[in-house]
């Protein structure tokens, strides 16, 4: 009973009697009573749902009729049982949401709007797997995965994904690992699309897959962007094309190697989580998923605050990042409260909309433009580190060509 009682609800079962009879037996748990055909009788009895359940044995005409149960089925088949009827729920309700599907096309819905929600009432139908029960093992077992995990590490078998910052890799241990939540966050203009789409840049030439999220600018744009980074033609100059000769060739090179990086880009404004999965999906294996930025989204819930939505926003983004087994680094506003504060460093509590950014993510970062003799060079603090050292690093900004780099003269502070 302890390993299915939280995998099964009393919805689950295709007849009702049997769900009766289930809530009973989790009430029965719950009071720590013993559980037989007796007490499960008796506690249908007083929730006066025991003439439904004695239909089920018409030769059976006593107090139950659950006698059968004692001899059918076994203890230790208990998860397959459970499996069998998790597997069944989920096939009903999916057939209700083609059924609905359907009537939605009959009915003039655009397709694009029916896939979405479709879509999304499929990712919240329960399905099972054996991977539910995978949440408890003794100190032994942990203990062991935790060794052949620094074995591994030894010898250089643990892939992490860089972010091409030298100090910021070495203070995250190697590189951002699956499935850390990063949140990026600073004032607007400080920076923000520049570093993830710097990391984009940095992670491609690495002969990794990003996807790239771009909610505020078109893939267009990130385009140009890259290109700037990699050929030192400045956006505005692209936007113009006012070339010499020279840039046009650098441009022409430059714009050849982003050709052939193998990056994903999605520009859809206020993009939902279930577009996002969809699009994830669609997209194939990714190494790492930038999110530019966070509360450009769009909550699925229309309903409750600001700060309800940006949760439930963040607390999605994080599932995304276990779900699809990568690193996902999303950008996020700060709030105006620094703007009155003697120190202008940004702190945690700066985050703007929402507590949940501190609380979900695995990694807060904060872009810091301390230096007012040279504004270029970037204060960046990991603020929060779940597994491992906080700190600070400097980094370089280059606002032409609104791209990051390591700083010549490193200053890194751990804390």
């Amino acid at each position: 009973l302890e390993n299915v009682k939280d995998l099964v609800k009393p919805s689950f079962f295709g007849w009702h009697p049997h769900g009766w009879a289930w809530k009973a037996i989790l009430k029965l748990e719950d009071q720590k009573m013993g559980i037989d055909v007796i007490t499960v009788g008796d506690e249908l009895d007083r929730m006066g749902k025991l003439s439904e359940f004695q239909t089920y044995d018409t030769k059976s005409p006593d107090r139950v009729g659950l006698g059968h149960l004692r001899t059918n089925g076994k203890p230790r088949n208990a998860v397959s049982y459970a499996a069998n009827v998790v597997d069944y729920a989920a096939k009903k309700t999916m057939t209700d949401v083609f059924s609905q599907g359907s009537y939605w096309a009959e009915n003039g819905r655009h397709a694009a709007d029916i896939k979405t929600d479709v879509t999304q009432l499929l990712d919240d139908v329960p399905t099972f797997s054996t991977k539910t029960l995978q949440h408890t093992d003794s100190i032994a077992d942990a203990v062991t995965m935790a060794s052949n995990r620094t074995d591994r590490a030894s010898r250089g078998e643990i892939e992490y994904i860089k972010t091409g910052f030298k100090d910021l890799d070495d203070l995250f241990g190697g590189g951002l690992e699956a499935p850390d939540f990063a949140i990026i966050a600073g004032r607007p203009g400080s920076g923000k699309t520049g570093f993830l789409t710097t990391i984009a840049g940095n992670v491609a030439r690495a002969r990794k897959r990003p996807a790239l999220f771009s909610l505020e600018m078109s893939n267009q744009q990130v385009a140009m962007r890259l290109i700037a980074a990699e050929s030192g033609i400045s956006y505005s100059k692209q936007k113009s094309g006012k070339l010499t000769e020279s840039e046009w060739a650098d441009y022409h090179e430059g714009a050849k190697k982003v050709k052939a990086y193998d990056i994903e880009l999605n520009d859809l404004g206020g993009i939902t989580l279930s577009q996002m999965r969809q699009e994830l999906r669609r997209m194939g294996k990714v190494d790492i998923i930038l999110v530019d930025y966070l509360q450009l989204m769009r909550a699925e819930q229309k309903h409750g605050t600001r700060e309800q939505q940006v949760g439930e926003i963040s607390r999605g983004l994080k599932q995304i990042a276990k779900e699809f087994n990568t690193p996902l680094i999303a950008g996020a506003q700060v709030s105006r409260g620094v703007d009155g504060r003697k120190d202008k460093r940004l702190i945690l509590s700066d985050l703007r909309e929402s507590g949940s950014l501190e609380q979900d993510s695995d990694i807060v970062m904060l872009i810091n433009q301390l230096d007012k003799a040279n504004p270029f060079i970037i204060d960046l603090a990991i603020a929060k580190h779940r597994n491992g050292a906080v700190g600070i690093v400097d980094l370089i900004f280059v606002p032409h060509l609104t791209k990051f780099e390591n700083a010549t003269k490193r200053k890194v502070i751990f804390q």
